[in-house]
């Protein structure tokens, strides 16, 4: 069987565990029309075949102009005279997202030829642009086209499931669950060593808010909790690792102009900075538990992110995240703003912020396994 995987130059991390699950099904080819990067994926893995259209470091006006015409030459010609059975898209290059979703059915259907689709966010709108509390999909023409046209839709779970079952036929959808990240090495540094490392204090409790700062992970709500906890509780240190979106500076600002009002400049230890995949795991080591306050979320990489490394979570009771946390396990939730302080001193009271990361391991490097996703995509294939 051969699967052409289209991801458009996307997340690294995420594209090497799905590469990883390919590697686990025999008798299947799979080529990856991707973008040019300095990380190599045919390096780290044999036998996978790059093709790397897009040329995502050209920044003149010129440059980018003459990055879209050769990549769409190159992807329609190989839809048109390439050898597959089946087209297997995990992102669209957003820029030209409606003459993709147009285009890219029809001519693989003119092929006779089999389309997926993994949905990863439903609507990065809803999520970036501060609408997420409608909760209402409202999808383009060209976007009910194309997952009309698709012959299966794959999702990651039952959350967004439910979210396309007003706009999609019910039996293309199939659940696939988000594989941990097996991409950021894991070199068994101890909690001293990355609370040294990062000049955390080494006997106090640590939590940890990791990604890109945006509105919707209302990053603020943490915030206050932790003034709250000192207040009422005990000093609990927040660590704050990641840069803030472009579009969002505004609230960067308020973020940072928070922490000063309440006075929370020596508990609070924040590097607005993108982290380099060498130091990620100092952080999730340096942490007693990562929080998660989002007001909404499809699905969440920053949690198998967490449990790469054993750490616990915690996480506001939104859109599908309950799904993938245990609580008593692998996190706690906790449901309404006000009940985060409370869920993080219930943490600390708990028997799970005693627990080893080999614990929280062993309770989902099964269940989240890209070796078991191989084994689901290949049923998907074959249906």
């Amino acid at each position: 069987m051969h699967v052409l995987l289209l991801y458009s130059g996307h997340q690294f991390d995420y594209l090497f565990g799905l590469v990883t699950a390919f590697h686990s099904m025999e008798g299947v080819n799979v080529i990856v029309i991707d973008a040019k990067r300095k990380d190599n994926l045919e390096n780290q893995l044999t036998g996978v075949r790059v093709l790397k259209y897009l040329n995502l470091h050209k920044k003149s006006l010129v440059g980018k102009m003459w990055r879209w015409i050769p990549y769409f030459m190159r992807l329609f010609g190989m839809l048109i005279f390439g050898k597959y059975d089946v087209v297997h898209i995990e992102w669209f290059t957003r820029r030209f997202i409606k003459i993709e979703q147009f285009l890219i059915p029809f001519i693989v259907k003119l092929r006779g030829k089999k389309l997926v689709y993994k949905v990863h966010d439903i609507s990065s709108d809803l999520l970036l642009n501060g609408h997420e509390s409608s909760y209402q999909l409202n999808f383009t023409k060209s976007q009910k086209y194309f997952l009309e046209k698709t012959d299966k839709i794959m999702v990651h779970n039952r959350f967004v499931s439910e979210c396309l079952k007003e706009h999609v036929d019910t039996s293309k959808l199939c659940i696939i669950p988000h594989g941990i990240n097996n991409f950021v090495n894991d070199r068994g540094i101890s909690k001293n060593e990355a609370r040294k490392e990062l000049r955390l204090p080494e006997e106090e409790k640590v939590v940890l808010f990791f990604g890109n700062l945006s509105p919707y992970k209302n990053l603020e709500s943490l915030v206050r909790s932790i003034g709250e906890l000192r207040d009422s509780y005990e000093k609990v240190n927040l660590v704050i690792a990641g840069a803030p979106r472009a579009e969002h500076i505004t609230y960067f600002n308020y973020i940072t102009e928070l922490i000063d009002s309440l006075q929370l400049d020596d508990v609070v230890f924040s590097d607005f900075n993108f982290i380099a995949q060498e130091n990620v795991e100092y952080y999730f080591k340096a942490s007693d538990v990562l929080v998660l306050p989002y007001r909404f979320i499809f699905q969440s990489g920053v949690l198998f992110l967490a449990y790469r490394f054993g750490t616990p979570v915690i996480a506001h009771d939104v859109g599908g995240i309950s799904e993938d946390i245990i609580p008593g396990e692998t996190g706690l939730l906790y449901k309404g703003e006000g009940g985060l302080a409370h869920c993080i001193k219930e943490f600390y009271q708990s028997n799970m912020s005693k627990n080893t990361s080999d614990e929280i391991k062993q309770k989902t490097n099964h269940r989240y396994s890209w070796e078991g996703i191989g084994e689901r995509l290949l049923e998907i294939y074959k249906s």
